[in-house]
């Protein structure tokens, strides 16, 4: 090879190799950059997604246990039941507001309506009212979680 083609070449490399180059491994330094964010990303939704999840299955556990407490009358522990329904007021005003889902909603405003019946000697309610929609919250807020985990693995 002579010193003009030797030239040539080493012009052609800097010129033309050393950008391609460079251009190559600045965008596979983009590309990695993008994917870890994404993965990143990803996991910070899946716990997300499983602390709601797991929210959600407390406050609709502890809910279930509160109706069904109601519901039963807590015969002879006045104080228990009282308690009981301090604490559906509490949940149904506040934090259960922000998982449940309609149908639990509606259910809880049954609740609700007819606890308040309950507790007025002219509103014909009675703990059997009261045991059935407790029932339907227990089944409802099952299948809900039992749904929301089969959906998180899919």
């Amino acid at each position: 090879m002579t010193e003009e083609n030797h030239r040539k070449w080493d012009i052609i490399a800097k010129i033309v190799i050393t950008p391609i180059t460079l251009l190559l491994t600045l965008s596979w330094g983009i590309y990695q950059y993008n994917e870890s964010r994404s993965d990143l990303i990803d996991k910070e939704q899946e716990v997300k997604i499983r602390d709601l999840i797991q929210k959600k299955e407390t406050l609709y556990t502890e809910t279930v246990n509160v109706v069904s407490s109601i519901a039963n009358g807590d015969q002879g522990q006045p104080q228990l039941y009282n308690n009981s329904i301090k604490r559906f007021w509490e949940l149904y005003w506040g934090g259960l507001a922000s998982v449940e889902s309609r149908e639990v909603e509606g259910l809880m405003v049954k609740f609700g309506n007819t606890l308040k019946d309950s507790q007025n000697p002219e509103g014909g309610k009675t703990l059997s009212d009261l045991q059935q929609i407790s029932l339907r919250i227990a089944h409802t807020t099952k299948q809900e979680i039992d749904s929301l985990y089969a959906n998180a693995t899919k």
